[in-house]
């Protein structure tokens, strides 16, 4: 009787042994630890977006259109310069920041590679995998969304679905776990931290190039329009600022793009009914119902995960 008692023991040291291990954070640290001692700098940088959101919006609602007290501001508030002078060249601002964002996601994914167990050809192929194919799918959601007009006029190198990287990126990139050797959901974990921050840094282009904007409010004659832009780039961060405590807490493995797409699809929602596009369907934008599938899909997939959890801990206990 005590012999099964002492083992029965053992074996309930062993699970919550191995729970601890599964709370820990980056280099042992427990979970609480890894946040408690992290500095929170992408909400400090979330605040320090909406602060420049509201500086464009405010001056352009006390002053005339046209006369702004500071040469970066055009009219309605938005950004007056599209390009960067750099000796005989004009660099587009627009597709610096793309380029930006792909520097920045190799550093992101390079910080983070050893963790994960990948090599660093491995993170540098992946970041390069990330701008094509989020630039492929980005692509061939415009194009459905209006299959008659690609037909007609041809497909063009601008003009971009964002949702489109969201729905026809993780297939691409756990296909390329396959061939890595890697886990696919596991390895698409590794991935959303960079695929948000490059997103952050393509929301700041739209801003300098003028496009994805909102619309245009007046107050005493002078036009306002919303920079939904930084509104998003601010939600951005505070979703990355999400995903990043969840990532070192080491939660919720496998699920993590769920959990982006919620959050993605939650923001996006809300911005999108300030933002300057057609709401042809129920009263909604393209990118408002495509919010919604965002949100089903990433709840559904995280509720599957709920559920198969709740299984395997019902069956390690039926074992005991």
């Amino acid at each position: 009787m005590k012999k099964n008692t002492k083992t029965k023991r053992n074996r309930i040291n062993s699970v919550d042994n191995v729970i601890k291990a599964a709370k820990s954070g980056p280099a042992g640290d427990t979970t609480e630890a890894a946040n408690k001692t992290h500095f929170p700098y992408l909400i400090v940088l979330a605040g320090a977006s909406a602060i420049v959101a509201a500086f464009f919006m405010i001056t352009a609602l006390l002053c005339p259109a046209g006369d702004y007290p500071f040469g970066f501001i055009a009219w309605g508030g938005t950004f007056a310069y599209q390009t960067l002078p750099i000796g005989n060249l004009d660099v587009s601002l627009y597709y610096l920041m793309h380029a930006t964002g792909f520097i920045g996601g190799a550093l992101v994914l390079l910080s983070r590679r050893e963790r994960y167990g990948v090599k660093t050809w491995m993170a540098l192929v992946t970041d390069a995998l990330l701008l094509i194919f989020g630039f492929a799918g980005a692509k061939l959601m415009i194009i459905l969304e209006d299959v008659r007009d690609a037909i007609q006029n041809g497909i063009t190198f601008g003009g971009v679905s964002f949702f489109g990287t969201v729905f026809f990126l993780p297939p691409l990139v756990m296909l390329a776990a396959l061939l890595m050797k890697k886990k696919p959901l596991v390895f698409l974990d590794y991935c959303v931290p960079a695929i948000v921050q490059m997103l952050i840094f393509i929301r700041i282009g739209c801003f300098t190039a003028g496009c994805c904007g909102g619309i245009t409010v007046y107050c005493n004659d002078h036009p306002m329009i919303f920079p939904t832009q930084l509104m998003e780039v601010t939600l951005d961060l505070l979703l990355l600022e999400g995903i990043m405590r969840i990532d070192r807490a080491g939660k919720y493995e496998g699920v993590r793009y769920a959990w982006f797409m919620v959050g993605y699809g939650v923001l996006r929602f809300a911005i999108e009914f300030i933002r300057k596009t057609p709401k042809t369907t129920l009263g909604m934008s393209h990118g408002q119902l495509f919010a919604i599938i965002s949100v089903v899909l990433g709840a559904g997939f995280l509720l599957i995960y709920r559920n198969t959890q709740a299984k395997k801990t019902t069956q390690a206990a039926e074992e005991e």
